[in-house]
């Protein structure tokens, strides 16, 4: 579980450089690549037994996933989350696959993910498309008083922004704390990945900012922990209100606040695909 969500993670991290990747001659592709009907709905552990869910792990060069969705290798390969990708044939929900692919020397993980899009043209026959359309979104803006943020001191981010679960306060829930530095859309991206919900930046501030945030809540762990497994298994998507305790947090700290209203969201439209290939 814990790879498969650190693979979502460097790919929204890594969407934005991927273009400048693609070597001379074309697009990366995979040396080999096995896909595989899984007809089970299950994994095998490394001792053998058979268990539910998915797994999905990368490393020098090699992409393994079992029972997985096209919907999960779309979002996966183009660095999207789960809400931003629509449409497919039906078969495209039900039906999960098994693969392993392998390119010809170790690659980084943008280049590993352009490979996955290849993989998913050449084998799935995937027809995607983008379009903006308008979806219920927690809104990130800018409080009455104004702003309470520090400006980082590099112009260069490299931390990103990242969650920690603390101690339990007895009777009042999980202590939480989100740090890192980075620009705000990269903090409602974050937010947005752990929630499995459109989380947008609406402040209108740019550059980048330190910020180390704490504040307790009942439901937010839960919530990332119930997040990790949905996205994994494919259960389907909600969108509930924005946690009290943090929108909360941002007030009292950040100068900053959550608006739910409807925003524009860039989506990815499956229009064809077709069962893989033959190996």
């Amino acid at each position: 579980m814990a790879r498969a969500v650190a693979m979502i993670v460097a790919g929204c991290l890594a969407l934005a450089s991927l273009e400048a990747q693609s070597r001379p001659g074309g697009t990366p592709a995979f040396e080999v690549a096995s896909i595989k009907l899984n007809p089970t709905g299950t994994v095998v552990l490394p001792d053998g037994r058979a268990a539910g869910g998915s797994n999905i792990a990368s490393y020098n060069g090699r992409f393994t996933a079992q029972n997985v969705g096209v919907r999960t290798l779309v979002y996966l390969s183009y660095g999207v989350q789960e809400f931003q990708v629509s449409g497919g044939p039906r078969w495209i929900l039900s039906e999960r696959f098994d693969v392993d692919a392998k390119a010809d020397t170790a690659v980084d993980e943008g280049t590993l993910l352009l490979m996955m899009r290849s993989l998913l043209a050449e084998r799935f026959g995937l027809v995607l498309r983008r379009e903006m359309r308008e979806l219920p979104a927690h809104v990130l803006v800018v409080a009455n008083k104004g702003p309470r943020l520090t400006p980082a001191a590099t112009e260069v981010s490299t931390k990103g922004f990242r969650f920690a679960l603390l101690d339990v306060n007895e009777g009042k829930g999980q202590r939480m704390r989100l740090s890192g530095t980075g620009s705000l859309a990269d903090l409602t991206s974050t937010l947005s990945r752990a929630m499995r919900m459109p989380i947008v930046d609406g402040t209108g501030l740019t550059g980048l900012f330190d910020v180390s945030l704490d504040w307790t809540s009942e439901t937010f762990a839960m919530r990332i922990k119930g997040s990790e497994r949905g996205a994994m298994t494919g259960a389907p998507l909600d969108f509930p209100a924005m946690d009290p305790a943090l929108n909360e947090a941002f007030h009292a700290e950040l100068g900053l606040e959550f608006e739910t209203r409807k925003a524009p969201v860039e989506m990815f439209i499956i229009d064809d695909a077709k069962p893989p290939s033959a190996n």
